[in-house]
């Protein structure tokens, strides 16, 4: 948990910095060219990572001698893909500067991209080997360790060099990270007993085949979902300037700051889940299913109702008033997190029971929602359509996915009514206070209401088995969380 918020902590000065930095529209730049790293590199990184956490865990328990040929294919298979892709979108990046936006003065910010790409993929994969060996305490300081490192990166560089010097921090940082990363991964596998010695990186085509028969789904299924953050940045672009790019981007910030802590802690559940599948218990992995979803809810709910109170006074406090429109954007954006953060816990629940292609089908539905609302509401709204159209398609996308697990796997959701009216009610009530009340009683309200809805979380809404899981998850983190499920 403090490696969680240190790391979160560490990335919201750095987007602070940076905005203040660049002004609105360089950041709107920035943040346009993250947009399309985090799109390249979701494609890099080929579903292996994700597919590494579904198998090695298994295969610990199951085979221990073939977990290390999975972890060698896997990184094998991860170095070829990262810098394929980093190749190909250099080659790419004048056309896109010069055709696509229409400016030949970025591709140079583009071509630096290639590079990020690269190290941002590997940083991940290596990071994504120790939450599969369940090595949270060695992922808890190493992942801090290399959000750190790109902090100071990025700090340098874009005081030094601006927008260049900032991507080159972005760069740097995961390189140093990955390298840090990388020990932890050969500490992990002694500790393991799981051997990497010349044998176990001989090339074995059954190998590969097994985890790309899950890799290739996931890899499709996440890479439906981040190409429509970049759509709707490119829109919003074409359409309104970098300067709204900007603004919507910085109450983007608030989004990725609600999300964080929930998913750092659901991040080694897809171990746990793949865990308790293999004992082919179904009414266990249901129990552990409905806590996880509901310790998830209650964790995330007080946040976005605080986030969205303090909104418009975070902003203008640690951005500057010239990014004072993006205020207004706060509140769809924290609590577009809490439908995130909801569906998260469904789609890794189903990602355990190597259903890939349900998801894949399941989040093409929802990029049709959300494109087919970004493309209508963008050109209207500008940076208001762009959180509106995500507050919208992920609410319907955690109704869709709630109804398939339900017909299809046959999971029951109890419990939970208590929970959605009180999420009805705090959506409700934080509209109000932003409407009706000043920056300075939104405050005093943000200081005072999320501590009453924790407060009817847990004598209303959660159970006794559901409040001691909780406690487990936030005093002695996922290892006993994994404890307690077997119980």
């Amino acid at each position: 948990m403090a490696g969680a918020i240190a790391s979160r902590s560490l990335l919201f000065l750095q987007g602070i910095i940076v905005a203040r930095q660049l002004g609105v529209e360089g950041f709107g730049i920035y943040s346009m060219v993250i947009a399309l790293i985090a799109v390249m590199t979701n494609f890099a990184g080929f579903g292996l990572g994700t597919a590494l956490m579904k198998f090695l865990p298994e295969w610990l328990i199951k085979q221990p001698q073939k977990a290390g040929s999975i972890l060698a294919h896997c990184l094998m298979a991860s170095v070829v893909s990262s810098l394929i892709v980093a190749a190909l979108y250099l080659f790419a990046a004048p056309i896109l500067a010069a055709r696509v936006y229409a400016r030949p003065d970025l591709i140079p910010y583009f071509e630096l991209s290639g590079l990020i790409v690269l190290t941002l993929s590997l940083f991940y994969m290596t990071t994504s080997v120790l939450a599969a060996f369940q090595s949270f305490g060695e992922y808890a300081w190493r992942m801090t360790a290399g959000y750190a490192l790109q902090f100071v990166a990025v700090w340098v560089g874009v005081a030094l060099y601006g927008l260049k010097g900032a991507l080159t921090g972005l760069a740097i940082g995961p390189a140093a990270g990955s390298l840090v990363a990388l020990q932890g991964v050969w500490k992990a596998a002694a500790e393991n007993g799981v051997s990497l010695d010349r044998r176990e990186w001989k090339w074995s085509w059954p190998i590969m085949k097994s985890v790309l028969s899950f890799a290739v789904p996931a890899q499709m299924s996440g890479y439906v979902q981040t190409p429509v953050f970049w759509f709707a940045n490119t829109l919003l672009a074409l359409h309104w300037g970098f300067r709204e790019v900007g603004i919507y981007n910085v109450a983007y910030v608030f989004y990725q700051g609600v999300i964080f802590i929930p998913s750092k802690l659901s991040l080694p559940a897809l171990p746990l889940f793949s865990e308790v599948q293999s004992t082919a218990d179904s009414q266990r992995f249901n129990r552990v299913l409905n806590r996880n979803l509901r310790g998830m809810w209650v964790l995330t709910l007080p946040l976005c109702l605080m986030v969205a109170l303090l909104g418009r006074t975070a902003v203008t406090m640690f951005f500057g008033r010239v990014y004072a429109e993006a205020g207004s954007l706060v509140l769809l954006t924290s609590f577009t997190a809490l439908w995130f953060v909801a569906t998260n816990a469904l789609v890794i629940s189903i990602a355990s029971m190597g259903k890939m292609w349900d998801i894949l089908v399941l989040n093409i539905a929802w990029n049709s929602i959300a494109l087919a609302l970004a493309w209508y509401w963008i050109s209207r709204f500008g940076s208001l359509g762009v959180a509106g159209a995500y507050f919208v398609s992920y609410l319907v996308f955690w109704t869709l996915l709630r109804v398939h697990t339900e017909r299809r796997f046959s999971w029951r959701f109890v419990g939970n009514t208590r929970l959605m009216f009180l999420t009805f009610c705090t959506l409700v009530a934080a509209y109000l206070g932003i409407s009706l009340l000043g920056p300075r009683l939104s405050l005093g309200l943000a200081a005072v209401v999320p501590s009453l809805v924790v407060w009817v979380e847990w004598k209303w809404v959660l159970g006794v088995d559901d409040r001691e899981f909780l406690k487990a998850l936030l005093a002695e983190g996922i290892v006993r969380l994994a404890q307690r499920s077997k119980n």
